[in-house]
């Protein structure tokens, strides 16, 4: 007789926590729609495990919201590249730096200049919401893309020498060049709602 009780109450507590288990099943994560989103917006892009795996920390900041990414885009590039600077500049301090370093040091600091600038121009308080924002967008592509210029400076002079800095200083520009693209990607979208 003790089993049809088991069975009964089993089936009571079944039927009172089905609902919050399949909750739970179903969206294991409350931000799982912010990260769905940065997930298809890098599916497109020329590096999606590189987009997705560099914006994903900032999904909940995002939030789904075309503007806000590319202005995290291009946070994420500036922020990333002043940990390289930080790096390369250690490095060129060392005795006897290589000439290499000196290049890059100095491209590296003009790159970090023009994305400063970009970095600046996109923290504008009401930047989405002004009248000169599509303008605005152009200055910093512009911007950014002389930074990518001064980091290919910094790439160039390694030639076919592979290092460390090397695939520190590509792997900015990478995501600088991913920055650019989202600015795009964003103006393409203002111009379509206009």
């Amino acid at each position: 007789m003790a089993a049809p009780s088991m069975t009964i109450s089993t089936a009571i507590l079944l039927f009172l926590l089905l609902p919050a288990i399949s909750a739970t099943r179903s969206n294991p994560n409350p931000n799982n729609t912010n990260s769905d989103y940065i997930r298809t917006e890098c599916a497109s892009k020329y590096e999606p495990g590189l987009c997705y795996d560099s914006l994903i920390a900032h999904a909940n900041e995002v939030q789904g919201d075309p503007a806000k990414l590319t202005v995290v885009a291009v946070r994420v590039s500036f922020s990333s590249a002043r940990k390289t600077m930080a790096y390369i500049s250690n490095l060129s301090r060392k005795p006897n730096p290589d000439k290499v370093l000196k290049v890059c040091v100095s491209s590296f600091g003009d790159a970090i200049y023009q994305m400063q600038r970009s970095t600046r121009a996109m923290n504008h308080e009401n930047f989405i919401n002004d009248e000169s924002m599509s303008h605005r967008l152009f200055n910093v592509t512009t911007w950014l893309g002389a930074a990518v210029n001064s980091q290919r400076t910094c790439v160039d002079e390694f030639g076919s020498v592979k290092s460390d800095v090397y695939d520190r200083v590509v792997y900015v520009q990478k995501l600088t060049s991913q920055a650019i693209g989202f600015i795009n990607w964003y103006l393409e979208g203002a111009v379509q709602m206009d």
